[in-house]
């Protein structure tokens, strides 16, 4: 998952896959090893419910030029 943004009342958040291939579905992370990840991979935009236990482990921060892409590709979107 990617949090983007967080409060109390709400929570910007995106699944991690390293199956994305398609620009118009998700974002592709230029620098996963940055960010502690194995392959590359895509972030992906959808609904999901978010439960404590999907918050244990944390693998790494995203690259900053990664964390502007997907702000500019969620702008595309809308």
């Amino acid at each position: 998952m990617v949090v983007l943004d967080d409060n109390i009342v709400f929570c910007v958040v995106m699944g991690v896959t390293s199956k994305q291939k398609d620009r118009r579905r998700g974002y592709r992370l230029k620098f996963w090893k940055h960010a502690g990840l194995m392959k590359e991979s895509w972030v992906r935009f959808g609904a999901m419910e978010l439960r404590p236990e999907m918050f244990r482990n944390k693998i790494g921060m995203l690259h900053q030029d990664d964390i502007e892409g997907i702000r500019e590709w969620l702008s595309e979107l809308v």
